[in-house]
């Protein structure tokens, strides 16, 4: 498993927490990633109490995009055992990783459509990918560190296997 081996202060979540989402690009990796299939959040939300899952976009692009959802709605303990309600203590965070890779910049081409032009060279693939965070958080700091801490490791999957594996594709397709 990729994320056994992780740079993560793991806290609240473990390596077997994250999911990717079943897609063209996961396909080969299950002996790295745990791999699921559901439709919609509502899916995963009943079948785990929490979880790191990410979903792969524009997966035909050169440089896909991710979608990172992590929560925590595993049931709360009183002193004595019973379980309470406390919302305030789950979060539902989500986070997305978008390329930056190739700068581009809109142009007419000859039929007088608008179009878009790639500006200079891409960046490199550990570089090239921008972290937006939504309504993120947790009551206790080191959960914060641990979710910022898998943050980054997914985009280090991103770079070094999704994005290497799919270049080397494209590569062979061409010889």
């Amino acid at each position: 498993m990729y994320f056994k081996y992780a740079k993560v202060n793991w806290n609240k979540f473990s390596p077997s927490d994250i999911h990717f989402k079943s897609n063209i690009l996961t396909k080969g990796l299950e002996h790295e990633i745990d791999i699921v299939s559901y439709k919609n959040k509502g899916d995963f939300y009943q079948e785990y109490n929490k979880g790191v899952f990410v979903k792969l976009n524009n997966t035909k692009n050169n440089y896909p995009n991710a979608e990172i959802n992590i929560f925590d709605r595993t049931p709360l303990r009183n002193r004595s055992n019973q379980t309470r309600l406390a919302y305030q203590s789950h979060f539902d965070n989500l986070v997305y990783l978008y390329s930056t890779h190739q700068q581009s910049q809109y142009s007419r081409d000859a039929s007088g459509n608008w179009v878009t032009t790639p500006i200079g060279d891409p960046k490199p693939n550990e570089e090239g990918y921008a972290i937006e965070f939504h309504n993120f958080g947790a009551k206790d700091p080191r959960v914060c560190q641990e979710q910022i801490d898998i943050i980054y490791e997914v985009r280090n999957f991103l770079a070094t296997r999704i994005l290497e594996l799919k270049q080397e594709k494209v590569l062979t397709m061409v010889a």
